[in-house]
């Protein structure tokens, strides 16, 4: 039996894919130990374990040290520095730039396994 696909599908469908999703857009920048999440304007909707780290901007608190890492978009590129960041009571770690007037570069710290501890 087939569905029929009314106007409505294809318009939801179409919205779903509109939007890119971060997560598999930088999936394949990793740098030593750092995923690559978001390149974008402040207040984009960018998250990590489900927060929204600009509406937690007052939380954030810097580590005052800084890791230098390939431009998001541009892995190709020369290394930029990104500052390390924490948010209050939270496990999350995160490393952000601004890479050109008003758009920003976020990484995420990639958690480690038990197999890595030692490394």
């Amino acid at each position: 039996m087939s569905k029929n696909t009314t106007g409505a599908d294809i318009e939801n469908k179409k919205n779903k894919s509109d939007k890119p999703d971060d997560t598999n857009l930088y999936a394949n920048i990793k740098h030593n130990g750092w995923q690559a999440i978001h390149v974008g304007l402040e207040q984009d909707d960018v998250s990590i374990d489900g927060l929204q780290l600009w509406h937690a901007s007052s939380d954030w608190e810097s580590s005052n040290e800084s890791v230098e890492l390939p431009h998001p978009a541009h892995p190709h590129e020369s290394l930029k520095r990104f500052v390390i960041y924490k948010i209050k009571n939270t496990n999350i770690k995160f490393a952000m730039t601004e890479l050109s007037n008003g758009v920003y570069g976020f990484y995420q710290h990639m958690k480690k396994t038990p197999t890595d501890i030692g490394k």
